[in-house]
This record gives C-alpha cells, sequence and structure tokens, in this order.
C-alpha cells in the first residue's frame, strides 16, 4: 500500500495543476483496499486518505464527496 500512498501524494503536491485522471486512478486502487469506520462501528461512506511517512490525515463525509 505505500506505494500507492506515496504516488497519491506526489499527485496532489506536484506544482502545476492536478492531472485529476492520475489522482482518481490512484484513489480508486486505494478505496478499494482501504475501509475508514465511523466510531459508532459503520463504515464511513466516502473519504480521502493521505499517508507522509508516520504521518496520516483524512477527510470523510457521509455523503459520497462527488455528491457534495
Amino acid at each position: 500500500m505505500e506505494p500507492l500512498f506515496v504516488e497519491e501524494l506526489s499527485l496532489i503536491e506536484a506544482d502545476g495543476e492536478l492531472d485529476y485522471d492520475a489522482w482518481e486512478a490512484v484513489y480508486a486502487r486505494v478505496s478499494d483496499q482501504v475501509e475508514l469506520i465511523a466510531p459508532d462501528g459503520r463504515p464511513v461512506t466516502d473519504f480521502l486518505p493521505h499517508i507522509s511517512g508516520q504521518d496520516a490525515w483524512f477527510r470523510w463525509s457521509d455523503v459520497p464527496l462527488e455528491e457534495q
């Protein structure tokens, strides 16, 4: 999984405009393999995880992100 997170982070931190197609391809591979569970025990609807070395951060939603 680490190579996927490295690639995802390099895409969003790159100079210039984000290559959304490349980012979405990497994000799809990550989201197929990772599940985020809410404090009440339910899987969250959508989330954006980022990992860099020992640091991790994410954004999550009960509504699919493309609907926001």
